[in-house]
């Protein structure tokens, strides 16, 4: 290699370090930022309760950051009873969860029992279960099976564990959504046999084509 190729390769080496050591800046600064506008909104949430603030909220007020005047307004309340404001936690705690709470859902050593434990905690569960209705109602009624829709209510109920009347609340309030946001397409129609199969491996065949 001759001295010139070598001085190429040394600039292409430091222009690479350069390029990772600000990506790293960045994700830094913005791990930073979101942090700090999530422990903004927990002490938002916090304040939006203050009416009912008890003495034993003091502890968990002072650690969000309160003011000094929220302060003193609770070291001036005379309510006592188990604190109504939430414990601080960081992003990175709720994040750590969130994903040991739904990791069950796409991990193949993981228990059927963990899995359907994990699908209500689904960000999508709601969705899902809309999903599923529509699957099936599509299915009964090209059976020729009367009462599709009521049939259908009674199927993804009895699957789910829930209600036929939480089936139609919930379908309802994705409806309901889904005329807010047109232009967003939904969920796939899916049916119980499919769902089983994802609770039953880990594995969500219904997504293969997507």
């Amino acid at each position: 290699m001759t001295e010139a190729a070598f001085l190429n390769v040394l600039d292409l080496f430091a222009t690479i370090a350069k390029t990772a050591l600000a990506i790293r800046s960045y994700i830094v600064s913005a791990g930073a930022v979101a942090e700090q506008q999530y422990q903004r909104k927990q002490l938002l949430s916090a304040y939006q309760v203050r009416r009912r603030w008890k003495k034993s909220d003091a502890r968990r007020l002072k650690q969000l950051g309160a003011s000094p005047a929220a302060l003193r307004r609770v070291a001036k309340t005379k309510t006592l009873g188990r604190p109504i404001v939430r414990k601080a936690h960081s992003l990175q705690e709720i994040l750590c969860t969130r994903y040991l709470e739904l990791r069950p859902l796409f991990d193949p050593d993981s228990s059927k029992e963990a899995r359907q434990k994990s699908f209500k905690l689904w960000p999508w569960y709601k969705h899902h279960v809309e999903a599923l209705y529509r699957g099936e109602q599509r299915a009964i009624r090209e059976s020729g099976t009367r009462s599709p829709a009521a049939t259908a209510r009674e199927k993804v109920g009895k699957s789910l564990g829930i209600s036929e009347d939480a089936v139609h609340a919930i379908c309802q309030a994705v409806r309901n959504e889904r005329k807010l946001f047109p232009e967003e397409d939904g969920f796939p129609e899916i049916t119980l046999s499919d769902h089983a199969i994802w609770m039953e491996t880990g594995r969500r065949p219904y997504y293969d084509t997507y």
